[in-house]
């Protein structure tokens, strides 16, 4: 009788056991079934943080943008022309190289009157033009601030090279091209050096 009792007392415990496993085999799924959310919650936020980039991508756009703006706005260009005179003579150098410290890419070459002319410079650059011409010195003029409209009569009076010896014989100078040399034509008043005899 006691062992009846035994073996039933011990279905029963292998009954409660296996209905344990089976509870919590269920609650393992409950929890996966829980979980998938969690799953979603993720792929939401991986979502959320595509559209952040997406935004952020947006916002790089309109940084591109505005600096695409700035750069297409292109500066004010200008025209410069003026003439190259002889010293002391007042003729006019003809096929004289005009060239700009500033701007190496940029020559002309004098024409009739020792005319020249330089298109499409940006205005608010700085040039400073120079003249090399066959039997005058190398001579160039000051530094200009390039202006929003055209800049006309930039002129150059140039001694030749037998006129340039005579002024350092008689000054008792010897010339340094590394230095910086101011030279100026003084006129009458009210004309300029474009007036024959006004100038000196």
């Amino acid at each position: 009788m006691n062992r009846i009792r035994l073996t039933i007392f011990g279905l029963l415990v292998l009954a409660l056991a296996f209905g344990a496993f089976i509870s919590c085999s269920g609650d393992d799924d409950d929890d996966q079934s829980q979980e998938s959310p969690s799953d979603d919650d993720t792929t939401t936020d991986d979502d959320a943080t595509d559209d952040d980039t997406a935004a952020d991508d947006d916002t790089i756009a309109d940084d591109d943008t505005v600096i695409d703006d700035d750069t297409d706005q292109t500066p004010t260009l200008i025209t410069v022309s003026g003439n190259a005179f002889a010293f002391p003579n007042y003729e006019r150098i003809v096929g004289a190289e005009i060239s700009i410290l500033e701007f190496p890419d940029k020559t002309t070459t004098t024409v009739e009157d020792g005319y020249f002319e330089f298109d499409d410079l940006p205005a608010g650059e700085q040039a400073t033009f120079v003249i090399d011409a066959d039997g005058f010195v190398v001579t160039q003029t000051k530094t200009f601030t390039l202006p929003e409209e055209d800049l006309e009569r930039v002129t150059f009076q140039v001694p030749d090279n037998i006129t340039y010896l005579g002024l350092e014989l008689a000054l008792g100078i010897v010339p340094s091209r590394q230095k910086c040399q101011i030279v100026t034509t003084v006129t009458m008043v009210g004309r300029s050096i474009y007036d024959e005899g006004a100038h000196g």
